[in-house]
């Protein structure tokens, strides 16, 4: 036990105290303007609602650091971007169904084109969006962006459709991914807008999705079952299966999913 005592103290002492403990813990003052965590907290909120996932354990600190010191630069500057991430977080998280989908998809376009909520913050900030987001594609004619959850989303959604006919859930190699990505990717791009957005309406409403698949009486799931365009039953490979999936018209799988399990709303992290 002795010989323990001096690595639990080095342990100890490369321990650093958050930056913020608590919402209510200040993180700055300039003159008589204090700015807390919590204030701070609408940049990591918005970015989170915008990614539909958390931010990266190890960005966090980055993130309120980088709030801090901006305030203590400009302090009026950081809490207008604040207040902004603040509205605009509430009005994506209290939104549902395809209208919001669309919202959020252009949030998305916006911020990796520097525009909207905290583009005055620091390029700090803006790298945690970045990574947290994980934009894989847009169209700069419907400015409309679509994420890395998003495509995600339709490996869950397609790997339901499967369970549902009798199948097992999907298992994608790491090879079978880059082309089932290939596909959502192509949709997009070469979709109309209607069908950008409903790619779009997948992925950020997943952890509700489960939810309410759950917690969903028998009719319930029989009536999605029999309004969603499902490929017919399928024994071959799951990438074989996830491309019959999506050979169907993204719209109206999307919106059989928000008619018949919604109204969905993007719940954060998955």
């Amino acid at each position: 036990m002795m010989r323990l005592a001096p690595l639990l103290v080095l342990l100890a002492c490369g321990e650093s105290e958050p930056l913020c403990p608590s919402d209510e813990a200040v993180l700055a003052t300039v003159g008589s303007e204090s700015l807390t965590c919590a204030d701070a907290g609408a940049a990591r909120s918005y970015i989170e609602v915008l990614a539909a996932r958390d931010v990266p354990k190890g960005d966090r600190e980055r993130l309120f650091e980088a709030v801090k010191l901006r305030f203590e630069a400009d302090a009026a500057g950081t809490r207008a971007d604040l207040d902004a991430a603040r509205t605009a977080a509430a009005e994506l998280s209290s939104g549902t169904g395809l209208a919001v989908a669309e919202k959020r998809s252009r949030a998305v376009y916006a911020a990796h084109k520097r525009k909207g909520p905290l583009m005055g913050v620091d390029d700090v900030v803006l790298s945690t969006m970045s990574r947290t987001t994980q934009k894989w594609s847009k169209d700069d004619t419907t400015e409309l962006a679509m994420t890395e959850l998003d495509v995600e989303g339709w490996l869950f959604y397609a790997s339901l459709c499967r369970e549902v006919q009798g199948g097992t859930p999907l298992k994608l190699s790491i090879a079978d991914r880059v082309p089932a990505y290939q596909v959502v990717g192509d949709l997009f791009e070469g979709g109309t807008a209607e069908e950008q957005i409903a790619l779009a309406a997948m992925g950020p409403f997943w952890a509700d999705v489960k939810g309410r698949w759950a917690g969903a009486s028998y009719e319930q799931q029989q009536a999605w079952i029999s309004a969603a365009p499902l490929p017919p039953p399928m024994t071959g490979s799951s990438l074989g299966y996830f491309e019959a999936v999506m050979a169907q018209p993204p719209s109206k799988h999307a919106a059989a999913l928000h008619d018949k399990l919604g109204p969905l709303s993007i719940k954060g992290a998955q």
